[in-house]
């Protein structure tokens, strides 16, 4: 009897032993989660586009290589178109801060008849306009440019009239040939010929 207590004895407690063995495998996780916030940031838009108005004060926007009001010359006049050689043109430039260069140029619709013209000496070149930026700056975008044509040398840089009333052109038998050949040639030169400006603005 006493040997077989002892052998049950010995069952129970190894099977005590392999069931506590058995929970020693368990093992426990648990996840994780994190949350990240971030910032955007978006620039505002700056537009700087330049917008350029332009219009002739009073209308003007004719320029005429003519005779004077009143006739100085007692053998030569031109009644039918009375010299007008400046026009002014207008500006009104917006966003003018924006400006870096701002520049006028002109060209004549023929330039092979208008430098004719010049080569004769008849007319003085096609105006410089150029760089108007200071001007554009200081009209605060509005501005006024006078566009100014000039005679020529073969007429004393004057209108006809007066070159020919003053001595010693004013001598008919000697001068009225050449004058009558240098105003032929004005009006073959520049008849139908107009004229363009162009301004460019460029932004900063």
């Amino acid at each position: 009897m006493k040997s077989k207590s002892i052998v049950i004895l010995s069952s129970v407690l190894g099977i005590a032993a392999l069931v506590g063995a058995g929970f020693s495998a368990w093992v426990i996780t648990q996840g994780a989660q994190a949350t990240a916030t971030g910032t955007i940031t978006v620039d505002t838009v700056t537009d700087n586009s330049i917008t350029i108005n332009s219009s002739w004060v009073d209308g003007n926007n004719t320029i005429i290589f003519g005779g004077l009001a009143s006739h100085p010359c007692a053998w030569l006049k031109n009644s039918d178109h009375t010299e007008n050689l400046t026009c002014t043109l207008h500006l009104v430039v917006t966003n003018y801060t924006a400006v870096d260069t701002f520049t006028l140029s002109i060209a004549a619709s023929n330039d092979t008849k208008y430098q004719s013209a010049v080569t004769a000496n008849l007319v003085g070149a096609l105006p410089t306009l150029g760089d108007k930026k200071a001007a554009l700056s200081t009209g605060h975008g509005t501005i006024d440019v006078p566009v100014v044509f000039t005679w020529g040398s073969a007429f004393g840089n004057v209108n006809p009239e007066t070159y020919y009333s003053t001595s010693p052109h004013n001598d008919y038998a000697t001068y009225h040939t050449a004058a009558s050949d240098n105003l032929t040639a004005l009006h073959d030169d520049l008849s139908g010929v107009t004229f363009t400006i162009t301004v460019t603005a460029t932004a900063a």
